[in-house]
């Protein structure tokens, strides 16, 4: 086990510097910045006003320096076709820049630039592209997301935006909306705004409620309000809630003094741990997944632990202990560790999850290969896969015997390997 921990360390570096697509074979798409659609009542008529908000971290673009300060140009193109995809709707293309005197603010993934922009669009299911494309390095991100945009009626509710912090300047104040709905699970305040649309002056409960995926109610609070007629802007705050990692709903309903429904919204988000990557939403899980670092009586340890809070800790506890660089906020090697396991899940299912796989298995502990040859269909052989590592002078071969895609190590002789296969 502690051989192929080392293993990995030695080949940490090596991986930041290679494509994840080596020689076209393994590809892999992630979009490095988050995207929102908030629809809103226009004043057009027909019409919903979208607003939509992009937040792209630093260490997405590259920065140049110019003078004294550091500075990053990109360009956004957002497209609007059909829910077929046939016709483009809508496009808008505009320029984004950042400016920084901290070169260390350059490369992290805690700062970012948010880009807003509102249209009035005519309710209906969309497939939007976003298309952000970094004027230093020439290099495009893209992301492709079906919209369906409501239509707002003239008692109704528009969608849910949560708020991140709220910043004092000498205007006022000012929200810096939470563009990812990514809440950290030590947050116990959750803070949102939204609009209700009334036909008449009136008073009302408005209800929120925050269930797991499993519909189990986590949170529940009511408050009255008095609505005017017309639009009313609400920015209530839920405190002391006891949120702990995985996928959530906020519900917002309106009910007039009859408990009569007026109308209602909900919203997903993802509670995770501050500072840890966003895709480990399972503690319990996570922890399993640590078994081609670890050995196996540290993981049930780990599991033995009776109390979540305690868990988490000691999760969390083991993994800044073996941080790289403890004095700044990226633990690389946790980030890339889970950024392994999730890229296997994305590519590598069958039977198995994709990081359980013995593809899976492979590429956690080695990172993407150098060279891929691939023969997913054959007239005399079964489909196979041949993973080169010219580092280390390897060299696997899968086979899916079965024809649904399970492809199976057919040379586990490297010994850790083998300790690991289902």
């Amino acid at each position: 086990m502690k051989k192929l921990a080392a293993i990995f360390l030695i080949l940490s570096g090596f991986v930041f510097a290679q494509p994840e697509n080596s020689s076209g074979a393994l590809s892999h798409y992630s979009p490095n910045f988050f995207i929102d659609f908030l629809d809103y009542k226009s004043n057009l008529p027909g019409k919903t006003k979208v607003d939509v908000l992009i937040q792209l971290p630093y260490s997405s673009v590259q920065f140049v320096k110019e003078g004294k300060s550091f500075f990053s140009r990109y360009t956004i193109f957002l497209t609007f076709y059909d829910g077929n995809k046939n016709n483009v709707m809508f496009e808008k293309i505009w320029k984004e820049n950042i400016e920084t005197e901290d070169f260390e603010e350059t490369y992290s993934s805690q700062n970012f630039n948010i880009s807003h922009r509102s249209f009035d669009l005519t309710p209906q299911k969309y497939v939007v592209v976003c298309a952000v494309e970094d004027m230093n390095s020439g290099q495009r991100i893209l992301f492709e997301t079906e919209l369906r945009v409501r239509k707002l009626e003239e008692v109704d509710i528009s969608d849910i935006m949560f708020i991140k912090s709220i910043v004092l300047t000498e205007s006022g104040s000012e929200i810096v909306p939470n563009v990812s709905n990514i809440l950290a699970s030590n947050e116990r305040n959750v803070t949102m705004l939204y609009e209700i649309y009334s036909d008449k002056d009136q008073s009302v409960s408005v209800k929120h409620t925050i269930t797991d995926q499993s519909r189990d109610i986590n949170h529940y609070n009511f408050v009255t309000f008095e609505l005017k007629k017309g639009l009313n802007t609400l920015q209530p705050e839920l405190k002391e809630i006891p949120l702990k990692l995985g996928e959530f709903i906020m519900l917002v309903e309106v009910e007039d003094t009859d408990e009569n429904k007026i109308c209602s919204t909900g919203k997903n988000f993802r509670a995770t741990i501050d500072g840890f990557p966003k895709t480990i939403v399972d503690l319990d899980e996570a922890i399993k997944q640590m078994k081609y670092f670890v050995n196996e009586s540290k993981i049930d340890s780990l599991l033995d632990i009776q109390n979540y809070d305690e868990r988490l800790k000691e999760f969390i506890t083991f993994w800044k202990e073996r941080d790289p660089s403890p004095t700044t906020l990226e633990n690389e090697l946790l980030n890339e560790y889970y950024r392994r396991i999730d890229y296997a899940n994305k590519n590598f299912k069958g039977f198995y999850e994709g990081w359980q796989t013995d593809m899976g298995m492979v590429y956690v502990t080695l990172g993407p290969p150098n060279q891929v040859n691939r023969e997913p269909v054959s007239i005399d052989s079964k489909p196979y896969e041949i993973w080169d590592y010219y580092d280390i002078n390897r060299r696997f071969l899968f086979v899916d015997h079965t024809g649904f895609g399970d492809y199976r190590l057919e040379n586990p002789q490297y010994g850790e390997w083998n300790h690991y296969r289902r």
